[in-house]
This record gives C-alpha cells, sequence and structure tokens, in this order.
C-alpha cells in the first residue's frame, strides 16, 4: 500500500489506519475499498456504485479523503449517506472546501453539506457565486441544496421570470426555493392571481403561495368562491388559500352549525384559516366567559337565558374563535382577576399587552415619564389609580399604548380629563 501525501492530514485520535479486509458479500471493488475503510460492512446502491466504479476509486484515495474528511468534522454516518465523495482524491476535497468556506459555508456535520463537498470547485463555483450575488445564505443553500445543483443558466433565467413579474431579487433572498421552480409554473401562478386582480404587493407578504402548484390554487379559490367570498375578500386574505379545502369547509360548517350567519363569516374570513379544534375550544371557553355565573342558582330559564345572550355574543364575534386558546384563556382570568366583566373587545388582546398598557396609563395619570424613577408607594398609588379607571371604562384598553401619549387623541384627552376626578376618588 502506497504511503499517505506528506500534506494529508494526521488521523483523528481513535481512527486506526485499516488493513484490507476480505469481504464475502462485497460485489464490487468500490464495496470493498469501502468495507476496509469504514471496517465494516458496506452496500452501496446502484448509483453509487456505478459512480465510484467510473471514478475508478483507490484504497489509497479513499483513505486519505476518508481522514481528510474525519478531521473536519464530519462522522463515519454523514460520510456514508454520500460515500460517492471518498471517489474524490484529498486534494479536490481540500480545495472545494476552501472555496466554500470563503463562501461562508461552516463546518458542520450535515450529509447535505457532503454532498455539495463532492462536487468539484470549477462545477459549484459559478452557481454559488450567483446565488450569493441575489443574497441567498450559505445556510439556505444548505436547506435547498438542489439549487447548487442547477445549471447556472436556469437558475438565471426562473430569477428573469421573477423579476418580470416583480419578484426582486431581495425577495427571492427570502426564499430562495423559488428558483427551484419552472418558468412555466411560475407563469402560470402569476396568471392565476392576476385574474383574481391580486397586486404583487399582497403576493410578496405571502410568499409561500408561489410554492403551491397552479392547480392547487385554482381548485382553493373555486371552493372559497363556492362558499360566497369575492375576488376582492380573497384577495385581501391570501393566508385562506394556504389552507386546505377540507379544513376551510370543515371550519365553515362549524361556524354554521354554531349560528354564525354568512355576512359574519364574510366580515371575518380569516377564521376559516384557523384550527378546527382550537375553534370548539375557543367557543366553550366564550361561553363560560360570556354566560352569567349566577344564572344557575335561578333555575333553568335564567341559565338558557344566559346561554342564549353568550351563544348571541359569539355568534356576533366569530373573529374571537380564530385566536389561541391558551391566549383566550388568559384573558378571561385576567378580567376575572381585575373584576371586569369580560367584553369581545377585551378578550381580543393577549394579557401581557393589557398589563403593559395599565402601567402605562397609570404612568400617564402621575405624570411620569417611566415606572423606574417612582417609589414603591408611589407605584402603587399610580396602577391604583389606573385600575379604577379601567375598572370604570374597560374599552380604554383596546387603544394603543401611543394613543395615550398623544394629548390630541382620544384616550390621551380622556386621561387628561378624568385624572383629577381618579386622583380625587382613590
Amino acid at each position: 500500500m502506497k504511503k499517505s501525501p506528506a500534506n494529508a492530514l494526521p488521523l483523528p485520535e481513535g481512527i486506526i489506519k485499516p488493513e484490507v479486509m476480505a469481504c464475502e458479500d462485497c460485489a464490487t471493488m468500490p464495496e470493498l475499498i469501502l468495507s476496509t475503510v469504514f471496517g465494516k460492512r458496506v452496500r452501496l446502491n446502484d448509483f453509487d456504485r456505478k459512480w465510484l466504479s467510473k471514478l475508478d476509486i483507490t484504497m489509497d484515495g479513499a483513505l486519505a479523503t476518508y481522514n481528510c474528511l474525519k478531521c473536519m468534522g464530519f462522522s463515519d454516518r454523514s460520510i456514508l449517506k454520500q460515500p460517492k465523495i471518498l471517489g474524490k482524491s484529498e486534494a479536490e476535497a481540500r480545495a472545494t472546501w476552501k472555496y466554500l468556506s470563503k463562501k461562508g459555508f461552516r463546518v458542520s456535520d450535515n450529509p447535505t453539506l457532503l454532498s455539495i463537498l463532492a462536487r468539484s470547485v470549477k462545477t459549484i463555483a459559478p452557481r454559488i457565486d450567483y446565488l450569493v450575488s441575489l443574497g441567498v445564505k450559505p445556510c439556505q443553500m444548505l436547506m435547498y441544496p438542489r439549487l447548487v445543483f442547477k445549471s447556472i443558466q436556469s437558475l438565471k433565467f426562473r430569477a428573469g421570470r421573477l423579476a418580470i413579474h416583480g419578484i426582486s431579487s431581495a425577495i427571492v433572498s427570502r426564499r430562495p426555493d423559488l428558483l427551484l421552480q419552472s418558468a412555466k409554473a411560475i407563469d402560470n401562478k402569476f396568471t392565476v392571481f392576476s385574474k383574481e386582480r391580486v397586486s404583487t404587493g399582497k403576493i410578496e407578504s405571502h410568499l409561500i403561495l408561489l410554492t403551491l402548484s397552479p392547480e392547487v390554487l385554482r381548485q382553493r379559490i373555486a371552493n372559497l368562491k363556492s362558499l360566497g367570498l369575492g375576488a376582492q375578500m380573497i384577495g385581501n386574505n391570501l393566508n385562506l388559500l394556504r389552507v386546505s379545502e377540507h379544513n376551510i369547509n370543515s371550519n365553515y360548517d362549524l361556524l354554521i352549525k354554531i349560528g354564525v350567519k354568512h355576512s359574519r363569516i364574510s366580515k371575518s374570513p380569516s377564521v376559516l384559516a384557523s384550527n378546527n379544534g382550537n375553534m370548539r375550544k375557543c367557543y366553550l371557553a366564550l361561553m363560560r366567559a360570556f354566560s352569567d355565573p349566577s344564572a344557575s342558582a335561578l333555575g333553568d330559564e335564567a341559565r338558557l337565558a344566559a346561554r342564549k345572550q353568550a351563544q348571541k355574543i359569539v355568534r356576533s364575534n366569530p373573529n374571537l374563535l380564530g385566536m389561541n386558546p391558551v391566549t383566550l384563556e388568559s384573558a378571561q382570568q385576567q378580567a376575572y382577576a381585575m373584576k371586569i366583566k369580560p367584553t369581545p373587545l377585551l378578550l381580543s388582546t393577549c394579557p401581557q399587552m393589557k398589563r403593559k398598557k395599565i402601567a402605562c396609563i397609570g404612568r400617564r395619570l402621575a405624570g411620569r415619564e417611566n415606572m423606574s424613577g417612582m417609589g414603591d408607594a408611589e407605584r402603587k398609588e399610580a396602577l391604583g389609580k389606573a385600575m379604577e379607571l379601567v375598572k370604570k371604562w374597560p374599552n380604554i384598553l383596546t387603544y394603543s399604548k401611543k394613543a395615550y401619549e398623544t394629548q390630541g387623541s382620544r384616550p390621551g384627552k380622556f386621561l387628561a380629563k378624568n385624572a383629577p376626578a381618579i386622583a380625587r376618588n382613590c
């Protein structure tokens, strides 16, 4: 056996240079060489066997490349997933890795990185250079390795087709998988959107839709239209096209079963994209929140009337059914803790934001810029004033924090007008 080259990387600790082993089950020379390198029986699929046979793999070359890869940090498991890389010489592996490291690739025990490393620099350099010019990062190339294996002409042609439809390179850098689609498929998808009068600006906010086939888009649009949604409504709620027809129809049937009118669904179509199980949980939580707890002690008629009233509120606010059940339950518990009657507007905001708004109101009533400069007693007094105000006018929590600071806004004027009265009552 020939000696390894003088510039070969040293063998890592724990790796023993194997002797040629007799492998009765090895049908070809590549399998015999790899079984010797790894110290165990290795079976290759037809593609890898033919590939390595064409490369005339040798024992010395395979061992040198194997040692180089081990020193880089690749495991046997990853190398076995890309066995054709052992048909590459150590010098070629070093040259390819030198180029990849300059482009921002980092060593990781990733079979996908090995598949790129198995290609020659001459082959992958033009493609990676072009992808980098578009703003595609190395981690994205590892996520979509087929980009590196596409021809440079194909990549440029597809990027050109996207640019014609208004998808710039900055957008492509966010979704490089768009370059994996054929130019015909890209044109067909934009034809579907143009028929529905969907602008490129709206498509940019839902780029995942461009990964769907034109047939799927047509079927989902037709299904939404069959439910009574117009083209303008679909264009304003493109997230509905991300959901399958089965889920959309199940959610629609559930809303109709609850008693939500079609006109209400049309005003809040985004609820159709919710999880069906979460919608059921939200319905039960809303029925508990809007039902009068004291009605159960007044008899069946009072309990039935309270239930009907709760159903009426839920049917009038179907958007609440699309909330996260955990967030809804937390908002409900917060309202009870603050001794505030739950309302649809209060339950539609998350508890953390309401706490920040209460602190902002307290700081505004105290005339301070921040809470950190206030003592414990002053802070407690300010929050007490804010709570008194919120209990009297709970819907004030539905405004933004910035509105409280603006004198000309409705909440700003409201706080300025009621601060003296709150101060006297607290």
